[in-house]
């Protein structure tokens, strides 16, 4: 009897990819046309979660923080850098009130290198 089989070809490559429902599959059927081997990994393993099984903080919700603010005006390379106990998020809401307020903030070089004539 002739087998119905496919006569072995070697196969010109393998690739390992992560595991996507759906696309996955697809890929695989269109790279055995070209003789490369797919493998699957899992997208995310169990050891990924143990080792890392905190959310990260966003940064605008840290606090204890040491932060560098720079000017927004045009030809300005002026910088602040401050220290805060507070959430860094509304730490820069202060920042922005004072500096749309025209009023002096505190731990700053003298007016003249920092501050900026609104109009």
């Amino acid at each position: 009897k002739p087998s119905k089989r496919k006569p072995l070809t070697k196969r010109k490559a393998n690739i390992t990819i992560p595991y996507i429902k759906g696309v996955s599959e697809k890929l695989r059927r269109i790279l055995q046309n070209f003789n490369i081997g797919t493998n699957f990994k899992p997208y995310s393993t169990l050891r990924q979660k143990l080792l890392h099984p905190k959310d990260r903080v966003h940064k605008g919700v840290k606090a204890d923080v040491i932060y560098r603010l720079k000017c927004e005006e045009p030809q300005c390379n002026n910088t602040y850098i401050g220290e805060t106990s507070q959430p860094l998020k509304e730490r820069y809401k202060q920042h922005l009130y004072k500096q749309h307020a025209g009023l002096p903030q505190a731990n700053t070089r003298p007016p003249s290198t920092t501050t900026h004539n609104r109009t």
